[in-house]
C-alpha cells in the first residue's frame, strides 16, 4: 500500500490482487487465533449450552463450500442424516469450517470433498473425506500441534487442525484421521459424545 502511495502510476491489477490476497490471510490468521483463544476458554465463557442441529448448521454453511469447491474444480457430495450435539453453535462452525477449509484448499481439481453427519449410538458423527494427498500416518499427532505444517503444504499457518482438536476437546468429543476406501485422501471424523457427556458437564 506504501508502494502504491508513493507511485500510484505503476499500480496494476496485479498489485491490488496481491494486497486481496494478504489482507485475506491477515483476517484469516486474526478469525483463527480469536477461535482457538474462544475454545481454550470454552469452560469459563459457559457456552457450551446450545443445542446444535448438526444437519441444520452444515446445510446453512453448505452454499459457501459448494461455490468454493466449484471454483476449485472439485465435486461437493453432502451425506446428512439429522444429529443433534450440546455445545457452543458458534465453535461447532468454526470447526466445520476448518475441516471443509483444509480439505478444498488440498484437494487437486477433478477430485470430491464430501461432508457427513449422522448418529452412531449415542454419538453424533460429523466427516469430512476428500480425495487430496492425504497425511501420512506419522504425521497424525503433530497436524494437532499449533502452526505445524507439512513440507507439501504451501498455503495456510498450520492452525486448522488445532483449531478442530482443541474445539473437540472442550466438547468432549474425539478427532480421529483414516484412510479412504480408496486409499487415496483423508478422512477427518469428529465423534460428539451423548448430551450427557457435553464439555459443560465434565467440570
Amino acid at each position: 500500500i506504501e508502494l502504491a502511495q508513493c507511485d500510484p502510476e505503476k499500480v496494476s491489477v496485479a498489485t491490488f490482487d496481491e494486497l486481496l490476497a494478504a489482507a485475506e490471510r491477515t483476517t484469516r490468521l486474526a478469525n483463527q487465533l480469536l477461535a482457538l483463544a474462544r475454545a481454550e476458554n470454552i469452560h469459563a465463557a459457559e457456552e457450551t449450552h446450545d443445542e446444535v442441529r448438526l444437519k441444520q448448521l452444515v446445510t446453512d454453511l453448505a452454499g459457501d463450500w459448494v461455490m468454493r469447491a466449484v471454483d476449485h474444480g472439485l465435486e461437493p457430495v453432502f451425506e446428512l442424516e439429522d444429529a443433534t450435539v450440546r455445545g457452543s453453535t458458534f465453535l461447532i462452525r468454526e470447526l466445520l469450517a476448518n475441516l471443509v477449509d483444509n480439505a478444498i484448499r488440498y484437494t487437486p481439481a477433478g477430485g470430491s470433498v464430501t461432508v457427513r453427519v449422522w448418529r452412531e449410538g449415542d454419538a453424533s458423527m460429523v466427516e469430512v473425506e476428500d480425495t487430496g494427498p492425504g497425511i501420512p500416518a506419522e504425521f497424525r499427532e503433530k497436524v494437532r500441534q499449533r502452526f505445524f505444517r507439512l513440507a507439501t503444504q504451501t498455503e495456510g499457518c498450520g492452525l486448522g487442525l488445532a483449531i478442530v482438536d482443541e474445539i473437540a476437546m472442550a466438547h468432549g468429543a474425539q478427532l480421529e484421521f483414516s484412510d479412504p476406501p480408496s486409499g487415496t485422501g483423508l478422512v477427518v471424523r469428529v465423534r460428539f459424545p451423548g448430551k450427557g457427556s457435553a464439555a459443560s458437564e465434565r467440570g
